[in-house]
């Protein structure tokens, strides 16, 4: 009797050649303050199926799937990630990441700074109008008719800035210029985007009455004036009201604190005054700018139609800025000689410079821990333009003509 003996040989168990994919990390690019794109290659999946790709990063070096990360799809090849929610002037690490069956591996480390914010500023430079950004200066007209940008406002990837140019009351859509309807002399003093919708306030027909006006896109609406006119100097749109704020005449001579809503004007005092600046916040209506109250001028803050003096004799209000429950205005105080540069919050004043010929604050933009601000320093002989950032000043002109600013945007 022959018997045959078997035996079974296991040649390899299941996956004993598997292992984690070999993936790169893509440079990183088309980055802004707040994103960027990247991604990987995916080489070799590493003899199983890649179940989950993408990017992963922080602030923190070796990122892994458990910081901030992207799914991009499955497989080996390339893959394309776009990265969020970053924040302006930080450095970030990153790297990209394939999953399978064996677990997750990481490319290569990569790391990059996101830009700060940009700067906006309206002003004029001797009779031209011109836009900063980021202290680079762009004229906005060709200097053969007297110009001055008075307000700028950001809307996504569009800059809008008003003003006048020869007279006639102009907005500028990230350049291009086009001329509102008006009756006689006019000028843009504030613009504001809604959506789609653009608004400018300003004054028309000033060699005149001079009329306080609104404008929606191009088209003027309907803003009570009376006998003796007025002006608007600061717009602010919340849902289908329409606020703005200047001055109107109550007599032939006596131009007084005034708002209008929808059109309907609400004097805010019957002493001589102006509104500078407004902000509606919920069900509240803020607005700044002054009275002359006991002899002299008085930087004033209305809250719903109530005033409230910030300081003494001698000062204005020109800016307002509400950031969370912190009410932010500009302005200045003068000491009996000359105008001292001040940023009020809640109501508490900050010198901004120490500048012995004087200087004011026209416009404040806040974000985040950082207060912005625009104005005017006087060299003793002319205005030179400057920003302050958090209470350091920049001059943004070299003092050859007199400048101005009104506007700052900080985005």
């Amino acid at each position: 009797m022959t018997s045959t003996l078997f035996s079974c040989v296991k040649n390899n168990s299941e996956g004993e050649h598997e292992s984690t994919p070999i993936v790169t990390t893509t440079a990183v690019s088309a980055l802004t303050g707040s994103g960027a794109n990247s991604g990987g290659n995916i080489s070799a999946d590493g003899g199983s199926a890649v179940t989950a790709r993408g990017v992963c990063w922080s602030t923190i070096s070796n990122p892994t799937t458990d910081d901030n990360h992207t799914t991009d799809g499955i497989g080996k090849g390339v893959f394309i990630s776009s990265i969020t929610g970053l924040s302006q002037n930080t450095k970030y690490y990153l790297r990209s990441y394939a999953t399978n069956v064996k677990g997750t591996a990481y490319g290569n480390e990569i790391s990059f700074t996101t830009p700060g914010p940009s700067v906006y500023v309206a002003g004029g430079d001797s009779v031209k109008a011109f836009l900063w950004i980021n202290g680079v200066k762009t004229p906005l007209t060709d200097g053969s008719s007297t110009s001055l940008a008075k307000s700028v406002f950001v809307s996504g990837n569009d800059v809008y800035v008003g003003g006048f140019h020869d007279g006639y009351p102009r907005i500028w859509k990230n350049g291009v210029a086009t001329t509102l309807p008006s009756i006689n002399y006019a000028d843009v003093t504030s613009i504001f985007v809604a959506g789609t919708d653009v608004y400018a306030g300003g004054q028309d027909d000033f060699l005149t009455v001079g009329k306080p006006k609104v404008w929606k896109n191009s088209v003027a609406l309907n803003t009570e004036t009376g006998q003796y006119g007025g002006w608007v100097s600061s717009v602010f749109v919340l849902g289908s009201d329409v606020y703005a704020g200047g001055a109107h005449y109550r007599t032939q001579y006596i131009y007084t604190p005034a708002l209008w809503k929808n059109g309907v004007l609400t004097r805010l005092s019957d002493n001589q005054g102006s509104v500078n600046a407004i902000w509606v916040s919920g069900s509240d209506v803020y607005a700044v700018g002054y009275e002359y109250l006991g002899g002299g001028i008085v930087a004033r803050i209305w809250k719903n139609g109530v005033g409230t003096s910030l300081t003494n004799n001698g000062s204005g209000a020109n800016s307002l800025f509400i950031s969370g429950n912190d009410i932010y205005i500009g302005g200045y105080e003068s000491d009996g000689i000359k105008a001292i540069p001040k940023i009020w919050k809640n109501g508490v004043p900050t010198i901004l410079a120490n500048n012995d010929k004087g200087a004011s604050v026209m416009s404040i933009y806040v974000l985040g821990s950082d207060v912005y601000a625009t104005g005017t320093e006087s060299n003793g002989s002319k205005d030179v333009l400057v920003m302050w950032k958090n209470g350091v000043s920049t001059p943004l002109t070299n003092g050859t003509f007199n400048a101005r600013s009104f506007s700052i945007w900080v985005k």
